[in-house]
């Protein structure tokens, strides 16, 4: 094995969980290598101070009082959305975003209303049809998942901003 292989298991797992074989290989390589041998009684060190460290004993009400703490929170923001929760989310929708659905919308309508002539069941649909009902099927499935995409944008923006700011 080499040095990174070793770092790579006296650092992620303790001796007692490795099998006998690849033990047996990590000691004869720390026996040989003083840089991993260094290492494996550094992380030993670490691991005896962390199990010598008490516990931190926390309230009993911990639990219940985060619980009631996320719920006023809850009904506060409900109570705070209300009717304007609509308006406000609309309104927290890029321009760019607001124009792009809009256009795939008439562009639907467009393309559905001479294609609805062409839509008997007696004749094979045209290569131009095709086409057409594919685009109206992708811009349909466009426009019912790009709410949850909205949501995932905004959540990941929150989450980087959050880090970003702490």
């Amino acid at each position: 094995m080499k040095c990174k292989d070793i770092e790579y298991l006296v650092i992620e797992s303790s001796p007692a969980l490795l099998d006998e074989r690849v033990k047996s290989e990590v000691d004869r390589h720390i026996d040989n290598c003083a840089r991993c041998k260094r290492l494996e009684e550094e992380m030993a060190d670490i691991r005896n101070a962390l199990l010598s460290k008490s516990k931190p004993a926390l309230p009993k009400d911990l639990d219940k009082r985060t619980y009631h703490l996320c719920r006023t929170e809850m009904v506060s923001s409900q109570r705070q959305g209300g009717v304007n929760s609509g308006k406000a989310w609309l309104k927290s929708i890029p321009f760019s975003i607001k124009a792009a659905f809009m256009s795939l919308i008439v562009l639907t309508v467009i393309w559905t209303v001479p294609l609805l002539r062409e839509l008997r069941l007696e004749e094979s649909l045209s290569v131009a049809a095709i086409i057409l009902l594919s685009l109206i099927f992708q811009n349909t499935v466009m426009l019912i998942f790009s709410p949850l995409l909205l949501r995932r944008f905004r959540t990941n923006k929150t989450r980087f901003d959050n880090y970003s700011s702490g």
